[in-house]
C-alpha cells in the first residue's frame, strides 16, 4: 500500500513462517498496517491523493488476503 508502484517480481512462494499466506500479501499487508498507522497517527502530512489512490487500487489486497485465509481454513477441515 505505498506509492511506490515500480515493477515488482510476481511471488507466489507462501511465506516460510506459516503456509497460510503468500509471501506477497504478506508484504502488502504489512505495508497497509504502516499506511493505517501514518493515517491514524498522523505521522506528517498525509497527503489526500495518495490515500485516494490506496482505496481505489490496493483494496483487492484485503480480498486476496481473506480468500487466502480462508482457502487455508477449508483445506485444513477437509
Amino acid at each position: 500500500m505505498s506509492a511506490h508502484r515500480g515493477p515488482r517480481k510476481r511471488r507466489s512462494k507462501r511465506s516460510k513462517k506459516n503456509d497460510i499466506i503468500t509471501t506477497e500479501t504478506q508484504a502488502k499487508i504489512s505495508e497497509a498496517v504502516g499506511f493505517r498507522n501514518v493515517l491514524a497517527h498522523r505521522y506528517g502530512d498525509v497527503d489526500h491523493d495518495v490515500v485516494y489512490e490506496v482505496l481505489h487500487t490496493d483494496l483487492h489486497w484485503f480480498e486476496r488476503f481473506q480468500r487466502e485465509i480462508a482457502q487455508w481454513v477449508q483445506n485444513r477441515h477437509v
